[in-house]
């Protein structure tokens, strides 16, 4: 992400099968997505309303706080943020552009129904089988087994690779 001189902060992990990103910026800030290194599926918006397009169309990705929003059908082109007011977002990204994943907030207790699925602590401290998450721990899951979940006000997002 290409950033402007105001104040931006960004974090990135890259992990073996997937990537996270959190992006926190000030109002007035602009960033360009360049299409080679466009490789988010979703977004989530802790704060603000950013503006978020593709280069040179007239389309607009809605993002909206407290949401996890598909960008899937964006991956080969430029995404370009500006920022109205303080900002602040998280991205699930892919390794692999031919790569498909699905993505869903978690919000109760759940049995995983695929060996490729990641449970992943977008916000806060939910508890997870007497286990408590903190902001991007995550735990590759195992099909069949049932996952006990107190959200405790937190985040948890659900990615399975395809």
């Amino acid at each position: 992400m290409n950033y402007n001189n105001l104040n931006s902060e960004a974090s990135y992990i890259k992990l073996d099968d997937f990537a996270l990103c959190n992006i926190k910026v000030d109002s007035g800030w602009v960033g360009i997505h360049p299409k080679i290194e466009n490789y988010g599926l979703y977004y989530y918006l802790y704060d603000g309303s950013p503006k978020v397009g593709i280069a040179f169309e007239t389309t607009l990705i809605s993002l909206t706080k407290g949401a996890l929003t598909s960008t899937k059908s964006h991956l080969d082109k430029s995404v370009i943020i500006e920022a109205s007011d303080s900002c602040d977002m998280f991205i699930f990204n892919t390794l692999d552009k031919t790569q498909d994943w699905t993505g869903s907030l978690v919000t109760s207790t759940f049995t995983c129904d695929n060996a490729n699925s990641y449970l992943i602590c977008i916000d806060g401290a939910p508890k997870v089988n007497s286990t408590t998450m903190q902001k991007f721990d995550y735990s590759k899951l195992t099909s069949g087994k049932e996952y006990s979940v107190t959200l405790n006000g937190g985040v948890l997002g659900l990615f399975t690779k395809v």
